[in-house]
């Protein structure tokens, strides 16, 4: 079970305050719940942000030649760059016109998103590999 839009139906709960507080003819208070609920919200985006980033999961989904060191240069590749494995299933051999290739999917753990395009693109760029993907 995820929940979404906690952030937005509590802010509609503190706006409604507000105007409670504002109708009550409290226009201190009122000015202050506002001043201290947009602090807290961008306070907050933000370090949600920066911590939620470091949890973020993608699968990555290969074809990769049996035999060959492909598997080996993508592990190192995302060592290299910091991300964590969570996840490595090799499948058995799917047979392809490049000949039987093993399918490969591996979960990782990413830091930072934009640095996942740039591994992204030194993965594909690896011998052996003939499909890369990323599921999420």
């Amino acid at each position: 079970m995820a929940v979404s839009g906690l952030t937005t139906a509590a802010s509609l709960w503190v706006v409604a305050a507000i105007g409670l507080t504002v109708g009550a003819g409290f226009f201190y208070c009122a000015i202050t719940l506002t001043v201290l609920t947009v602090i807290s919200l961008f306070l907050l985006n933000k370090w949600e942000k920066r911590f939620s980033a470091a949890k973020l999961m993608r699968e990555l989904k290969l074809e990769i030649r049996p035999g060959s060191a492909g598997l080996q240069d993508v592990i190192s590749e995302l060592d290299r760059y910091g991300f964590q494995i969570s996840q490595l299933i090799v499948d058995k051999q799917v047979a392809s016109v490049n000949g039987s290739l093993l399918s490969v999917s591996i979960c990782v753990k990413l830091k930072k998103t934009k640095r996942f395009v740039e591994v992204f693109s030194k993965l594909a760029e690896i011998e052996g590999i003939f499909r890369l993907e990323t599921l999420t």
